[in-house]
């Protein structure tokens, strides 16, 4: 595949190596719209994961933390978060208030909140390899950081409607608007941004954005994939057929369903184990995933964490800090992970739930 990106740095060797990668012999914050009861309008949620029902407090990051990515801000201390998003080296906080908080690798200005959201009440946010997107409660998104490919610029063609759930992906950018149609725009270098001709006439209720994959949830619980396939990660595995899917998310080279039943189905690329969902997830219900460059990340509804896949950043181990916590939320960057956790209870630590800690395969 054309390498010809215009990237620098080590986000370019691991964007060249994601693109070159050979098809596997076997297959290995989104921002969403979820769907609620029969009847009931839909609730928006995060690119990566969500606070289940709203539910907000500390954030906790931990692996990769060369640019301070896994570092959070002294800024967000006794301030409520609700939604949390990682990026290749940066990450992203939504507080209670509408306010947004960016921290790690500020080289292309993905960290730098733009003045154009001062005063305004963000619902939402997305955080891509090196841009950053938030969703304003007036339906309008603000995106800023790396443009070369046009994923920073918001397209004309959204102006006037009004927007619920945003996504980013590498390089490209990805709305969905209240109408439940889908506008995508930046790097089309895999047909990423090009809308499969299988999503005219539907409603789409959720969206996610891989590295150079999209992913949608149509209102009948269906996930369709396009853009880089060479692994299938754009391909909807056999196993999710006529079964009501209710989030997705999308990583470097594969891709993450969560069931209605709370059920997880991985796949594309599994070099890194990132696809082999834990057998002690079996019998417990999630309630979040998230999907990082070579890693999987999920909170179930315990309230406990669980990570598989690459961790040689120590992305899937994670910290003492969260026992005593009930995961809320959880996202997942490059080689970091990011979890929203309420404040310790009074009656001491949560007993880790089975494989909490789970096992990285380097």
């Amino acid at each position: 595949m054309s390498t010809t990106m215009d990237l620098t740095g080590s986000d370019a060797v691991s964007w060249r190596r994601l693109r070159g990668t050979v098809r596997p012999a076997v297959a290995a914050a989104a921002g969403v719209l979820r769907r609620g009861a029969a009847g009931s309008s839909p609730s928006l949620a995060t690119p990566l994961g969500a606070p289940p029902s709203g539910v907000g407090g500390e954030v906790v990051a931990w692996g990769s933390d060369a640019d301070g990515q896994s570092s959070v801000p002294a800024s967000l201390e006794g301030r409520t978060v609700v939604a949390v998003a990682g990026g290749s080296s940066h990450s992203v906080a939504l507080t209670a208030d509408g306010a947004v908080t960016a921290w790690g690798d500020a080289s292309e200005g993905q960290t730098h909140v733009p003045r154009s959201l001062a005063g305004r009440k963000v619902t939402a946010i997305a955080a891509g390899s090196v841009h950053s997107l938030a969703l304003a409660s007036d339906g309008r998104v603000a995106a800023w950081g790396h443009d070369s490919r046009g994923q920073s610029s918001v397209p004309e063609s959204l102006e006037g409607r009004t927007v619920v759930a945003v996504a980013a992906g590498g390089w490209h950018s990805v709305a969905l608007t209240a109408d439940g149609t889908v506008t995508a725009w930046g790097d089309n270098s895999e047909g990423q941004c090009d809308l499969p001709a299988s999503l005219r006439g539907r409603t789409v209720t959720a969206i996610a954005a891989g590295g150079l994959h999209s992913l949608a949830l149509t209102s009948d619980g269906t996930v369709v994939g396009w853009g880089y396939d060479v692994c299938w990660q754009a391909s909807t595995p056999a196993s999710l057929w006529g079964r009501p899917v209710a989030t997705v998310a999308g990583g470097g080279l594969h891709s993450l369903a969560l069931t209605a039943d709370g059920r997880v189905t991985a796949w594309g690329y599994g070099d890194h184990r990132q696809v082999d969902v834990p057998t002690s997830l079996v019998g417990r219900t999630v309630t979040a995933v998230a999907a990082g460059y070579y890693h999987s990340l999920v909170s179930t509804s315990d309230g406990s964490v669980m990570a598989w896949g690459n961790g040689t950043d120590g992305q899937t181990r994670a910290p003492a800090s969260v026992r005593g916590r009930r995961v809320t939320a959880v996202a997942a960057g490059f080689h970091h992970s990011l979890a929203i956790v309420t404040p310790p209870t009074a009656a001491g630590p949560r007993r880790s739930g089975p494989g909490e800690r789970s096992a990285a395969a380097s």
